[in-house]
């Protein structure tokens, strides 16, 4: 970047490389121009800008082409000012954002965008809150510091192994909770243990009973809190509990 000033402030001439891809330093003397060379790429020259005793205007030149003042940024107190710290009315949110004009007043634009669009789910939001937190209140939901869940926790008994019992509550969900009860209190006989039907006293063979495991992997009282369920399960698009 090959700089060339002339007749600005306290320049009488002034050529100056800036090398790519460094950090450069330039030292100097109070009133030498350091702040001039600045000044002289940020700001339009006037004629506050011209030195004393000459008619010659202020000539700055950068890669022997015209100065496009918005390409540079001087960092002081005037940069400063382009923060832009804004409180919200009525709330204990700021946005802050940092950029030169035109940048920042498009990221401004953007970022309302979004919040106007977050404000506007707002309720559905709240409203979805309010029924996980009614699904975590009835069915116990809760967790041990490893993050599992604890005894007792109706979720729990479902995920156990989890890909087998998950198809397993699924074909449960084909008989109703006074179903599932019977089928409960059934599979707690002696009768049953002993391979016979505690109700009819028929056999039972390996496969009804392995049905009866499968549709039992949860008492009756937790498949009926489940079932209770179903409308909030079906809003949040939740085929089993999880």
């Amino acid at each position: 970047m090959q700089i060339t000033i002339s007749n600005y402030n306290n320049i009488r001439n002034l050529d100056y490389e800036i090398e790519d891809s460094k950090i450069n330093f330039l030292f100097g003397i109070s009133g030498c121009g350091k702040s001039s060379i600045a000044k002289a790429l940020t700001k339009k020259s006037s004629e506050d800008n011209i030195p004393y005793n000459t008619e010659n205007i202020p000539f700055v030149e950068v890669n022997q082409g015209s100065i496009t003042f918005n390409e540079y940024e001087m960092f002081d107190l005037d940069y400063m000012k382009r923060v832009l710290i804004e409180k919200q009315d009525g709330t204990d949110i700021y946005h802050i954002m940092i950029g030169n004009n035109g940048e920042l007043n498009a990221l401004k634009e953007e970022y309302n965008k979004y919040i106007e669009s977050l404000l506007m789910q707002r309720e559905n939001i709240f409203n979805i809150k309010g029924k996980i937190d009614t699904l975590i209140n009835d069915l116990k939901i809760s967790y041990t510091r490893s993050n599992d869940y604890r005894n007792g926790c109706i979720i729990k008994k479902i995920t156990k192994n989890l890909d087998e019992n998950k198809l397993n509550y699924l074909k449960s969900k084909n008989y109703s909770n006074k179903q599932v009860k019977w089928f409960s209190d059934g599979k707690n006989t002696d009768s049953y243990k002993n391979g016979k039907c505690p109700f009819c006293n028929k056999k039972l063979s390996d496969y009804r009973k392995s049905i009866i495991d499968k549709i039992t992997i949860i008492d009756a009282k937790s498949f009926e809190k489940i079932n209770a369920q179903n409308a909030i399960f079906n809003l949040l698009n939740i085929k089993e509990p999880n």
